[in-house]
């Protein structure tokens, strides 16, 4: 590839890391821009459990940050800006997209519970700036979950099934976390975790 060859990455929506495994393999992973380095990183434990050494790359601004784990200890490199070497690797090694496959059932089963949950006399228009807003807000928190528990949740570990687990069980967890419908716009990432215990999820650990 040279540079008259490449075209520029619309770093809106994606983000990328490099993987390096102790066999030699060396990957390209395409994440979603909203992926941080915690959530990466986990899920490359998840598939990589014997050591790898990742690295996520600021297009744009030209810097490489990269970590290692050997299986159970992690330690940051001391030196991840070999631009020379990051550079030829990214260009020539095996691509691989990486994507949260989001489940719409479990998606639409939260939203609907949300869209259920709202006692008498909650005033959702009101709260929302309309009922159509509070549409939104469930199914962002629905897709949102979604998203981060494909990522955490073991999923081999249930019996029930999942979306409708959701929908029966999403309100009283995300009640006793302290939210209610009426505060679904200050629901997110931080909140995740704490829902899926009261859902009594079995999680991975981090």
């Amino acid at each position: 590839m040279t540079y008259d060859e490449c075209k520029p990455l619309d770093t809106r929506v994606a983000s990328i890391w490099t993987l390096r495994l102790p066999n030699g393999r060396q990957k390209i992973l395409i994440c979603d821009k909203a992926f941080t380095f915690p959530e990466v990183h986990q899920m490359c434990r998840n598939h990589y459990p014997d050591g790898f050494r990742l690295g996520v790359f600021g297009v744009g601004e030209l810097t490489a940050v990269e970590v290692e784990y050997h299986g159970a200890d992690t330690g940051w490199c001391p030196d991840a800006r070999q631009f020379d070497q990051d550079l030829n690797f990214i260009t020539s090694v095996q691509r691989e997209r990486w994507e949260v496959r989001v489940d719409p059932a479990a998606v639409l089963g939260i939203a609907l519970a949300l869209q259920r949950g709202a006692k008498p006399g909650d005033d959702v228009s009101a709260t929302y700036d309309g009922a159509d807003e509070f549409m939104r807000q469930c199914l962002r928190v629905g897709n949102e979950f979604e998203a981060w528990a494909s990522c955490h949740v073991n999923f081999e570990a249930m019996s029930d099934v999942w979306p409708y687990f959701l929908e029966d069980n999403f309100v009283e967890a995300m009640t006793k976390h302290g939210k209610t419908v009426l505060q679904l716009t200050g629901l997110g990432m931080s909140d995740w975790p704490g829902i899926a215990t009261h859902l009594r999820l079995s999680l991975y650990e981090d």
